[in-house]
């Protein structure tokens, strides 16, 4: 689980390099490699909103990051991200994951199943002291065989289900309403001065924050990529 984010930026970010006009030929080859690579290991790390915010993040590049006279190049690539999900959804060793959980959650009831008991019990918390929150970093619901209390007893961490639900829960309406004026400011900069690569990996962390609890963890991989990316874009 903790590869797919991991290798979806990367392939993110190879795909930038591709498309960059200052690559030469030879080293778009090898970008491509590696492309594809990032590409099936997201898969085979059996993360479903990473590989959706990979299809995103791919989807702002390709639109916004190629330069004149690819088209062509962007429609190959197209068409090579088509037959790696193809290639991948025909081995099982590299889909094995993503399908079980699919599968599951279908059973369940619902392709958010895997996420609906911890979306509730953030919700049930933010209910407990909706104005100042819970308390930073705290969870009293745990509703996870991940997150159970014997379980972070044997050193296991816990596992919010969302960023977003997270930062509400423990920090209230207060709390929420100042990091949205913040996250407004850093879009807003965006905008003003918007860049590609910047643009596609803040679309994925945005997205991958709704089903991940990463956002006040410092333990979590994406913590410190989140908080350096929206300085780096405030700067600008």
């Amino acid at each position: 689980m903790a590869l797919s984010p991991v290798a979806a930026l990367t392939a993110i970010y190879t795909l930038y390099r591709v498309l960059n006009s200052a690559t030469g030929r030879k080293q778009r080859i090898a970008w491509l490699v590696l492309f594809c690579a990032a590409t099936i290991n997201t898969i085979a790390g059996g993360s479903r909103i990473a590989a959706v915010g990979l299809v995103v993040g791919s989807a702002i590049i390709l639109a916004f990051g190629r330069r004149k006279g690819q088209r062509k190049l962007a429609f190959s690539i197209i068409g090579l991200f088509a037959a790696i999900g193809a290639i991948s959804i025909a081995i099982p060793s590299i889909n094995i994951s993503i399908k079980y959980k699919t599968e599951w959650a279908i059973e369940s009831g619902s392709l958010f199943s895997s996420r609906l008991d911890k979306w509730g019990g953030r919700l049930t918390e933010f209910k407990s002291a909706p104005l100042t929150g819970i308390g930073f970093c705290a969870q009293t619901v745990f509703n996870s065989p991940y997150d159970n209390q014997e379980a972070i007893l044997l050193g296991e961490s816990t596992e919010p289900g969302s960023s977003w639900l997270s930062l509400l829960a423990q920090t209230g309406l207060l709390g929420a309403a100042i990091f949205l004026v913040f996250l407004i400011s850093v879009i807003s900069r965006l905008i003003r001065h918007p860049h590609p690569l910047l643009l596609a990996v803040f679309a994925f962390l945005l997205l991958n924050g709704c089903c991940e609890g990463w956002l006040l963890y410092s333990n979590a991989i994406l913590f410190p990529l989140f908080w350096l990316l929206t300085s780096l874009i405030g700067s600008k």
